[in-house]
């Protein structure tokens, strides 16, 4: 995501003034998939780059979450 930086400050900002919680997470070849799982179980919206890692959304809570693509 070409404007990670920009899109984090705008959600960040969004997220306290509606007294939610934002939490930015980046893995890498080194995190274990039940990390990865255990992350998705709790996201509600996830925005990501087109690719694979979409298949993480079949951690997500049903009918609870939203993909930005």
């Amino acid at each position: 995501i070409l404007n990670q930086q920009a899109l984090e400050a705008l959600f960040s900002n969004l997220a306290r003034e509606a007294g939610l919680e934002f939490q930015t997470v980046s893995w890498n070849d080194k995190t274990d998939f039940q990390t990865q799982a255990r992350h998705m179980a709790r996201t509600r919206i996830f925005i990501t780059t087109h690719g694979s890692v979409l298949n993480h959304c079949m951690f997500m809570a049903p009918g609870e979450g939203v993909v930005v693509e």
